[in-house]
């Protein structure tokens, strides 16, 4: 569970380091980096590994980063620009990695933020290391749903060498969460904001605006599902940090994919099969909170979110909506015939 990974306002700097070492420019960066406690935290690791993490974070900003260099090549940096200083701003933590928002200013102007996401633990390197591979791979499908990857590095620790990598940081976006509202175990959607002064920090949603984000999450889980070979991103959830949103004025939203753990499928060819169990997983939408809780999508919703993602594929509204039949007939005959039980 990852929680809190966008918009949290910077506090007063820890550290500072370090004016003996050249940035990329051949200059010496000023390096500061800022610690943010958040009572909102599940998973919150010794603060002498977060010290450590932090202390070694200081040292390799301010040396020649082959990670920082390229996310700014990839943001469009020029590799002759000047750096004067960096801020990386520890505001958040999952129950695997911390999370970080670097901002770099320039000897003139200021590059966009990145978000920075380090493993805890060498333990958790494959995880962070894959999670990058998934967010690269599905955003060379479509770029508009997910996050921009950027770069992939090491950081070097006391504690072994650490898998981080990099992503645009959007300040616009809020992170998606959840919580139980009480009313018979419904599930409701909230937004984690910076600036929300309410008791619990949060940002809620009429049930409106939840269909809406629905319908919309299951579009997206629609654009990068490849029925040939059933690859989808795993799981069709809503856990705290999987998804941030932008609320438009149009009443909808512009909704990304942040955190991309595994995949779904990717080994088999049965493209009716890989239909219909797609179906299935969109019935039940499930929500971590101390066991899983599941949302039953109605068929309305997942209707109109199919119809929505198939278009994002470039299909025509009179396409996508024979393909949606035709997906449909595929689950309903499978389920009738007791097939998807065997899976």
């Amino acid at each position: 569970m990852r929680t809190g990974r966008i918009g949290a306002a910077p506090p007063a700097a820890v550290f500072v380091k370090l004016p003996e070492a050249r940035g990329r420019s051949g200059r010496s960066p000023l390096v500061r980096v800022h610690l943010s406690p958040n009572a909102q935290i599940g998973q919150v690791s010794p603060i002498s590994d977060l010290r450590g993490t932090c202390e070694a974070m200081a040292t390799h900003m301010a040396s020649h980063s082959p990670l920082l260099a390229e996310s700014l090549r990839q943001l469009g940096v020029s590799e002759t620009a000047v750096i004067r200083q960096i801020d990386v701003h520890k505001f958040q933590e999952g129950s695997f990695q911390y999370i970080f928002r670097v901002s770099v200013q320039l000897a003139e102007g200021s590059a966009p933020d990145i978000c920075l996401v380090v493993s805890k633990e060498s333990e958790v390197n494959p995880l962070t290391q894959q999670e990058f591979g998934n967010i690269r791979k599905y955003a060379k499908v479509n770029s508009s749903f997910i996050v921009e990857p950027l770069a992939i590095g090491e950081l070097q620790t006391n504690r072994g060498n650490l898998a981080m990598y990099s992503t645009r940081f959007y300040p616009d976006y809020h992170e998606l969460g959840y919580k139980v509202d009480g009313i018979q175990g419904r599930v409701g959607f909230h937004l984690h904001g910076p600036n929300v002064r309410n008791p619990e920090g949060l940002i809620s949603f009429n049930a409106q605006q939840q269909r809406e984000l629905l319908v919309e999450i299951t579009s997206i889980l629609t654009a990068y599902f490849d029925e040939e070979t059933g690859s989808v991103p795993e799981g069709i959830t809503v856990n705290a940090g999987d998804y941030i949103v932008r609320p438009r004025p149009d009443g909808g939203f512009d909704v990304r994919m942040v955190t991309v753990r595994t995949t779904f499928g990717e080994d088999r060819t049965d493209t009716k099969m890989n239909v219909a169990l797609f179906f299935r997983k969109l019935v039940g939408f499930y929500v971590p909170i101390d066991c899983y809780v599941v949302i039953l999508m109605d068929q309305e919703i997942i209707h109109e979110g199919i119809l929505r993602g198939l278009q994002k594929k470039g299909l025509t509204q009179s396409a996508a909506r024979q393909k949606l039949e035709e997906w449909e007939r595929w689950y309903r005959m499978l389920a009738a015939a007791g097939t998807l039980n065997t899976v």
